[in-house]
Parts: structure tokens; C-alpha cells; sequence
């Protein structure tokens, strides 16, 4: 553990920050009133490893409150379930237990904000400004860097409020008009030790493009995105668009709402507060969605980008599902050239209700075509409103498959953060001789899904909280072939209805169902290969089969 984690305070809210971005420190500092502090608190994790757990930031009513989740305790669901917490992404990884080389950090709470504090001095100067002492949540290492706490000052009228507990809710404050989000890092070429960190908040800085075209020097008054999409201007060039909504109204015809043409290379935004979507209920194409039992295929989507010319590219924003009264997919990449990509997106709240057509929605899917690009991505299956992305409200959880590759050869795929689907899991269909880094599956229903898929490999990929308490599912009834898992970090499997500690190189569950596509239809042999970040250590496992 030797990434420094920054903490500083606002000093009229009481509100505390912690990162290991110095670039949100100053944000912080500068835009959002965290002026105290700044320094390193203690060292942690950027990825998963053996005995760490992922530390959750959580968000309420201008507290910040960190959790670490070892898969026992149930204390991260209650601060959402019960308290009202929403859980904006993992910041770090720490270890759930003593370490010997390392200190516990303490959380302290006092009119339903939180403070972190490492030494006997910052505690001991929390307990006298009347903070409540709710004892060591998790361990990390001290940092020769590290920087004495804000002192809080004393209030002896103070009275401590309850924190996320069995017992009691956290009282609440005075919203906040905005709060501070992650800032960006840059993106490194992923490796075999990929850090398995979510999407950014916001998108890193971009250059110039010459392909760029901005929407302020092409959009005419009252024009909607897809209106601006056909200008031939485009042709050959990326539409650049600035923060904003950009909103449509319905379904264009029965396959899609918006259409990228085949001659336009794409659509880059701002970050997620570029923010693309229907507007509400004004769907009239409830009766193109086929009955459930059909097997047909829901071939409605917010946004196809089909046949492209050249390598194109969706870049920079947020993909917001909305409420239309029936089921839809997200974005269909469909026969894309080699090298098309997909990055820094945020999808939320594509609704489906299976795991199989037409209640099987994905809110990406490569379909056909080969060798795509998808990296720093986020796929969550809540509902989630707002027009900024820091005034976003989070709702039920709706959706079915995060992403798909249905006969879609030679993917690469890195830091893909999939999360809260009821239905589904990221799942390659007929698609082979992928490679992924860092997928995280995370509240699934399980792990990673292949059907008819061969000679794919994950590294690192992050796997927990699966509804079925299976990792893996590999199936097939049209030929054999080989599946990879390197290093990968998941909740131990103990029985069907047991899971353990999460870890690195932890026993995992790998389903091969005997009656796949009908009875004794299975036709994979060779056993999956389970190895250590290492490659080559071998890690026992369950192979159902």
C-alpha cells in the first residue's frame, strides 16, 4: 500500500474529503470550500490485492463517509438502504483487520458528518470538539508524508447525531448546491496489474482534434442532436459537444432513437455533465418490444452507431436512460471497423427485466464487427436523474446486461466498471479471442457470463456481491476452447449459499451447466485456467460441470 491518500475539511460544514488525487484536493479547496488540511493522512491500496477490500465514498447531505466492504459486514448496504447514502465509486482498496506493518483508521461522527483520523492526537482532538468515536473501520499504512489532521474547533454545545449503525440514521444537514467530485487521473496503457478503479466523475482534459466539429459552430436554433447528426458537414468528422443536455423525443423509428451515421466518426462530450437521452414518456413504440417468451430481441435503442466507414468513436459523456413506460437498450456499436472504441462513458438506468430476449437489454452492446476498443467506462443498472451530473439523484436499480459482445471477435476491454444489475452481467455471446482488463462485475447477478465463446482472457478482473455466488459462468453447445482468469480479486466461494471474505487469488465458483441448450447439450472439456496476478501460479477452483 503505498498510494498517498489526501484528506482535507470544510471548515463551515464540518464536511472532510479524502483522495489520492491532489488535483480533487485543490478542486476541493479551490471551488468547494475545503480549505483545511490537504495533506497525506495514510497510504493505501490502488488495487485490489490479497487481504484488501474495496473502500466505497458514499455521499448524503454534504457528508462524505467511507466504507470499507469485506462482504460480511452489511454496513455499506444499510448506509444506502437505511440511511439514505449514495455510493459514488471505490477510492481505495484497505485491509478489513489488523495488519502488522500497519494502523487502523478511525472514524469519528458528530451531527451526521464523519471525520477519518489516524493518531492518538487528531483523535484525541476530535473527542474534545465533541466527536463521537465509532472505532477503527478498516487498516492501511502510515505515510512518511503524512500531515497532523485539521483541528476541528471545540463546540461544547455540540450533540453527536447517530451514524450509519444498527440503530440509528444519521441526521441530516443542509444540502449542498454542489459537492466536490473525484477529479480525473490519466489513463495509462492498462497491463496484467491494471488498478481496478472506477470511471472518473469527469473526463480528463482533452486536446484539440482536427476532426472535432464544435455543436456551437453547426447546430442551428431549435435543431435536437439528431437533426445536427445529418449535416454533411460531418462527414468524416466527430461532433464535439460542450456540457449540456442534449435531448430527443422519442424513438426515430422502431430500432432507434438516435442514429450516428455510418460517415460520421463519432461523438465526443465534455465529461458527464454531457448529458444524452430521451425525454421522458415520449415513447410511442411500446408495442415494437416483444412479449416476453417470444425469444425475439428487443431491437430498440437510445443510440445505434451501425456500418461505420472508418474506426469511429463515442467518447465523454453520460448516456442517461429515462422512464418510458417499456423496455429499451443503450448504445448498439453494430459491424464497427477494427479499432473502433468507446470510452470515459457513464451508462445508467437501461431498463430490462431477464436474462434472456426480449427482457435482456444491454446498455452497451458490440454487436458483430471486430477488434473494438472499450476502456474507463461505467455501466450502472440504477435509475439516476439530474441534469448535471453533481445534481444527479439515484433511484431504483432497473437494469438487466451492462454490456454485451454478441459475435463480436477480438475485443479489448480495460477499466470497466459494471454494477447493480437484477438481471444480468457483462456477457460475450458467440465472441471470441477477447482480453479484458479490470473488469469489474460488482452486485450482479454473477460474475462474467460466456456462451459459444473461446480463448479469452481476464486480467485482473473484479468479481463480488454476485446474486447467484457464481463468478463465472462458461457454456457452450457448438464446440470447446479455452477461458483465462488472472489474478482476480472476488468474494471466496464457500456453497451455493455461503460466500467469504473478498481477496486475490481467492477460491471461486466456474458453472459449465450440463443441459445448456437442452439435455447433455455441453460441449466444453478443457478445464478453465485460474491463475495468480503472476500468470503462472495455479489457483484452485470450483468447476461445476
Amino acid at each position: 500500500m503505498n498510494t498517498n491518500i489526501f484528506s482535507s475539511v470544510n471548515p463551515s460544514t464540518s464536511a472532510s474529503l479524502m483522495s489520492s488525487s491532489q488535483l480533487e484536493i485543490q478542486n476541493g479547496k479551490t471551488k468547494y470550500g475545503f480549505t483545511d488540511g490537504g495533506g497525506v493522512l495514510f497510504n493505501a491500496a490502488p488495487k485490489a490485492g490479497t487481504g484488501l477490500v474495496p473502500v466505497y465514498r458514499l455521499f448524503k447531505n454534504n457528508d462524505f463517509l467511507w466504507i470499507a466492504d469485506d462482504g460480511h459486514s452489511t454496513e455499506y448496504a444499510d448506509a444506502q438502504s437505511k440511511y439514505g447514502y449514495k455510493s459514488q465509486q471505490i477510492d481505495f482498496y484497505a485491509s478489513p483487520t489488523p495488519l502488522s506493518c500497519g494502523i487502523p483508521i478511525y472514524r469519528f461522527q458528530k451531527n451526521g458528518m464523519h471525520r477519518m483520523a489516524t493518531t492518538a492526537a487528531d483523535q484525541a482532538a476530535l473527542k474534545a470538539a465533541g466527536w463521537s468515536a465509532e472505532g477503527a473501520k478498516f487498516w492501511a499504512v502510515a505515510s512518511a508524508d503524512a500531515a497532523p489532521a485539521p483541528v476541528p474547533t471545540p463546540s461544547a454545545s455540540a450533540k453527536p447525531t447517530a451514524s450509519p449503525s444498527a440503530s440509528a440514521s444519521p441526521s441530516a444537514t443542509a444540502s449542498p448546491s454542489q459537492k466536490p467530485t473525484p477529479s480525473p487521473t490519466a489513463s495509462a496503457t492498462p497491463t496484467q496489474t491494471a488498478t481496478p478503479t472506477p470511471t472518473p466523475t469527469t473526463a480528463p482534459t482533452q486536446p484539440a482534434n482536427p476532426d472535432w466539429v464544435q455543436w456551437s459552430s453547426i447546430a442551428k436554433p431549435g435543431q435536437d442532436i439528431n437533426a445536427v447528426l445529418q449535416n454533411p458537414a460531418l462527414a468524416g468528422k466527430i461532433l464535439k459537444l460542450p456540457a449540456g443536455v442534449f435531448e430527443v423525443s422519442n424513438f426515430k423509428d422502431q430500432s432507434k432513437a438516435i442514429e450516428v451515421p455510418s460517415t460520421v466518426k463519432g461523438i465526443v462530450g465534455e465529461g458527464r455533465d454531457t448529458i444524452i437521452r430521451m425525454k421522458a414518456n415520449t415513447s410511442t413504440y411500446a408495442s415494437w418490444v416483444p412479449a416476453q417468451g417470444s425469444g425475439d430481441t428487443n431491437q430498440l435503442y437510445v443510440m445505434r452507431m451501425n456500418n461505420g466507414t472508418v474506426p469511429q468513436i463515442l467518447s465523454n459523456f453520460w448516456l442517461q436512460g429515462t422512464t418510458q413506460g417499456h423496455l429499451y437498450n443503450g448504445i448498439m456499436v453494430g459491424e464497427s471497423k477494427p479499432g473502433t472504441t468507446v470510452s470515459n462513458l457513464l451508462i445508467t438506468g437501461i431498463p430490462g427485466n431477464a436474462g434472456f430476449p426480449p427482457g435482456e437489454t444491454f446498455g452497451l452492446n458490440w454487436w458483430r464487427g471486430s477488434n473494438s476498443i472499450t476502456r474507463d467506462v461505467e455501466i450502472d443498472g440504477h435509475a439516476v436523474t439530474g441534469n448535471t451530473y453533481a445534481s444527479r439523484v439515484t433511484g431504483d436499480i432497473v437494469g438487466a446486461s451492462p454490456i454485451g459482445y454478441n459475435s463480436h471477435d477480438g475485443a479489448k476491454l480495460y477499466n470497466v466498471y459494471t454494477h447493480d444489475s437484477n438481471y444480468g452481467m457483462p456477457t460475450f455471446w458467440q465472441s471470441n479471442n477477447a482480453e479484458t482488463w479490470n473488469l469489474q462485475s460488482i452486485r450482479n447477478v454473477i460474475g462474467i457470463n460466456h456462451e459459444r465463446s473461446f480463448n479469452i482472457i481476464h486480467h485482473n478482473p473484479v468479481m463480488y456481491g454476485a446474486k447467484d455466488r457464481i463468478q463465472i459462468q462458461f457454456m457452450s453447445d457448438q464446440g470447446d476452447g479455452n477461458l483465462t482468469v488472472i489474478g482476480a480479486q472476488s468474494d471466496t466461494w464457500i456453497s451455493p449459499s455461503q460466500s467469504g471474505p473478498i481477496g486475490v487469488g481467492v477460491k471461486i465458483a466456474i458453472l459449465t451447466p450440463t443441459n445448456y441448450a437442452g439435455p447433455n447439450t455441453n460441449t466444453i472439456k478443457t478445464a478453465p485456467k485460474v491463475f495468480q496476478a503472476d500468470g503462472t501460479t495455479a489457483v484452485p477452483y470450483l468447476w461445476a460441470h
